[in-house]
This record gives C-alpha cells, structure tokens and sequence, in this order.
C-alpha cells in the first residue's frame, strides 16, 4: 500500500512539473490565437493591421489577450529589452509598430512581436476600457519594456485614454502621474483648459470634470471655476460646481515642503514657507480673486458660503439670458423668421436641454425644416428629428415623421446610396405623401424595367441553351448513323 501511495505522490509530481515547463510553451504556441497574432505582425501596412484586428476583435476581446500579456515568458524581460535595445530601438512604421526584422525570426523576437501585436490589438477598437488596460500593463513589470509602444498607442485614443490619464494624476504613484502627464502632453491635452474646451460633447465634458474630482488635480483648479461660471450647458455647469466642491472642502493627504526662503544679501526668511499651496488652499485663492472682481469686496463668511454665492450669481444671470433670448425667438418666430427662431431655441436648449416651454419649440423647428431645399435634406432630416424630440401634436408629428423618412431618403441618395426604405417609411406614416410618390413611382418603373429586361435575358440564354443541347444531340445522332452505315 504504501509502495503504491509512493508511485501516485512520484506520478503527480512528475505531470506537476511537465505542466509548469510546457505551460509557457502551450500559451505561446496557440494556433489560433498565435496565427492571428502573426497576421497582425505581417500585416503591410496599418490598415490592414487595423482590419485584421478588429475582425477578430470579438472572438478575442480585451481580456483574453490581457490573459495573453500577461503569460509566463518564455525569456526574461532582462533578455526581451536587450533585445529591444539591439534590434528594435527606432524601428517603427508610422504608426509605431516595430518593424519586424529581415530574415527567420528567432523565439525572442517572435515572442515581443507576438506581444506587440496584442497590444495593437487592444488598442484597434479604443475605449475607456482598453485605454486602462493598456495603460496598466504598461505600468506592470512584465509590461515596462513596452511603455514607448503602449505610450504611442494610448496618444491616439482620444478621447478615451484622456479620461484614464486625468485619473492617473493624483499623488498617490508618481511614476504613473508622471508618464500619464508625458502622454497628456503628447496629445495637447494636459492643460485642463484644453482638454474640457476640445471635449467631443457635453456628456464627455461632465466625465472629464468627475475624473478631475476623483483626482484633485491642482492645475485643473481655474479651468473648473470657469466652467462652473460661464459653460453654455446647464448640466455642464452642475458638474462642473460639485467638483468644485471637493476641492474648496477637500483635505490634502499630504502638505507641501517648508523652506526658508532666500532674501537680498544672502539673507534667508526668519521662518519657513510651503514651496507651493496645497490644492484647497490654490482653490480658495481662485475663490477670492473671482470673488473680489464679481462683488468688489470680500466679507468674512466660510469658502462654501462663497462658492454658493457666486454660482447663484451666475446662475441668475444664465436664467437673465435664457429669458432675453426666449422674447427674442418668440418675435422672429411671430415674423416668420424661423433660421432665427431654432438658432436662439438651440441656445436656450443648449443651456437648459429640459426647459420647461420647450414644446412650444417644436412648431418652428418643424417650418423652418419644410424651408430647406433637396441640397440641404440631411439638415432638414435633423430638424424634423428635433421637432419631434420637442413634443409635437398628433396630426403634425404623423406628417413630420413622414417629411423626417423622405428627407433621410434624399439625404443617402444625394450620397449616392439607395433610399427606398426610407420612402417606403415616408409612406407608411403618409400613403399618399406627394413628394415620396413623385421619386418612388419613376424608381419603381426603373426597377420594373430592370426586372424585364433581366426576366428576357434569362429566356434568351434558356432559349439559346436548349439550341446548343439540340444541336449536340443531333450531332452525336448523325454520328451514330454514320457508324452504323459504316458497319
């Protein structure tokens, strides 16, 4: 018994130890994923790469190849950078993947191209999701080797990678603030200015004011203020005032050094002063500068109280505008003026998108998109949309369905593609809509035509089919008397 218990520990002992030698080799070698991997690596140009990548994005998504990344090596990472050194510093193509080199490719470099492949993989189809990926393993030791590749991929996902990068520039990592403030900087999106004025849309904006907020960011301290102010948005601006909350009530987690500082004559100050203010302090600073010029002095009341204060202020006087504006698009509306009208309704909406008259909007939105010639049909499919979106009555938001369908038809067929779907839905909220009838009754003869023409071309090639038949087989009959008579 206890020979046998012996035999079975030896035995699992054994497949233990052949299971941690080939696993790297297993995870390295499979076929499927490896061959894809390898047509990314020969891929000729970009595009192709691209292409490659996202068509098997979905078979192999962002985790698998992270599971991939991160496998036990074959090679050190010691020997992989050497190599990186040796053979692939400053050979990328345009876009920064290294360029495979000439010859049989060894195991060492099959594997970092095999890498750099992945990597290029994830960054295919950019999202938040995948720019933290990226910007982990770039960050984990098994990833340090490839910080230049992933740094480069990470600069082209914009807009994704700025709201991971804003997250990474708090205190906490220094070397992860450092290298995300290098790949801000690359983008000309380090300055918060920048990054909140070339925001995609407001939603984004919103994000990139919370990703501010989680991180205290200090330089972000004057562009939240402004935004908190003057921001066309509403929503925008909401954000943009509980952000600046965090900072104006935040407690630092650590303070600034204390130096003497340096006076005439060599001399230094009698006590110490912090090399540069702590982000709440830097806030409050922003508070009393703005503060002062709004209301002319400062009385003794807390930082919150301030704050308020002065977003009310300003909030009073966006309610001013939107008042003003509203009279003004009321009177171009009641001359006809209707590209006035929707440009001041757009701007009211843009400040409040849940304002409370906004139905009443909705009509000259609708007369102004009837205004629009063919030329301009993709506009006018977008105007009859919002009118909708504003809340139309029931007869007018039929026909304006209808109009929205014909527009977006013309619309592609201007772009050259087809629009009959589209006139087929113009014509089931409105059967007998005359302007969707006109094009698709000459379209219809078109296609009837077609249809002859192709119905014909069928029958002649039977009819011309069957005669070759026939005269094969007549042919071979001939043939056949003529070796009977011969017989």
């Amino acid at each position: 018994m206890q020979f046998i218990l012996k035999i079975s520990i030896k035995s699992l002992l054994i497949a233990f130890l052949l299971v941690t030698k080939l696993n790297p080799l297993l995870a390295q070698t499979n076929s499927d994923l490896t061959s894809w991997l390898d047509q990314i690596i020969d891929a000729k140009d970009s595009l192709t790469r691209i292409v490659i990548s996202i068509k098997r994005s979905s078979t192999y998504n962002e985790k698998n190849l992270q599971t991939y990344l991160h496998r036990k090596h074959l090679f050190s990472t010691e020997e992989r950078l050497a190599l990186f050194h040796r053979k692939m510093t400053n050979s990328h193509d345009t876009t920064g993947f290294s360029i495979k080199p000439y010859g049989p490719l060894s195991l060492i470099e099959l594997e970092t191209l095999r890498d750099i492949a992945a990597i290029h993989a994830i960054a295919a189809i950019p999202s938040k999701q995948t720019a933290q990926l990226l910007f982990d393993f770039a960050q984990s030791p098994i990833g340090t080797i490839y910080q230049k590749e992933c740094q480069r991929l990470l600069s082209t996902m914009d807009p994704w990678a700025i709201l991971v990068l804003i997250e990474q520039l708090s205190f906490d990592n220094l070397q992860k603030r450092n290298y995300a403030k290098t790949i801000l900087e690359q983008m000309d999106r380090e300055n918060p200015f920048k990054a909140l004025q070339h925001a995609p849309s407001n939603s984004f904006k919103i994000k990139l004011l919370q990703a501010y907020g989680k991180t205290t960011y200090r330089e972000a301290i004057p562009a939240i203020l402004q935004t908190a102010l003057y921001d066309d948005s509403k929503e925008v601006r909401d954000q943009a005032q509980k952000t600046w909350f965090l900072y104006v009530q935040g407690k630092p987690h650590t303070n600034a050094p204390k130096r003497k500082l340096a006076l005439t004559q060599g001399k230094l100050s009698q006590r110490e002063y912090p090399l540069w203010l702590s982000y709440n302090k830097y806030a409050i600073a922003e508070l009393l500068r703005e503060y002062k010029k709004t209301f002319g002095s400062i009385k003794k009341q807390s930082s919150t109280q301030m704050s308020q204060k002065l977003f009310d202020y300003f909030e009073t006087k966006h309610a001013h505008n939107i008042i003003v504006r509203l009279t003004m698009a009321h009177h171009a509306y009641a001359q006809k003026d209707y590209k006035q009208a929707v440009y001041l309704y757009n701007l009211i909406l843009v400040d409040d998108p849940v304002f409370l008259q906004r139905q009443n909007m909705a009509s000259a939105f609708l007369f102004y998109a009837k205004t629009i010639d063919f030329n301009q049909a993709c506009t006018a499919a977008l105007l009859y949309g919002k009118a909708i979106a504003l809340g139309l009555d029931a007869p007018n938001e039929r026909y304006a369905y209808a109009d929205m369908h014909f527009s977006k038809a013309i619309c592609l067929m201007n772009e050259g593609y087809e629009g009959n779907t589209e006139l087929q839905s113009a014509l089931y909220y409105y059967p007998t809509h005359p302007s969707a009838t006109a094009v698709l009754t000459p379209l219809k003869q078109i296609h009837y035509k077609s249809n002859q023409i192709m119905l014909w071309g069928a029958i002649i090639l039977f009819l011309l089919a069957l005669g070759f038949v026939f005269r094969i087989v007549t042919l071979k009959e001939k043939d056949a008397t003529r070796k009977t008579h011969r017989n």
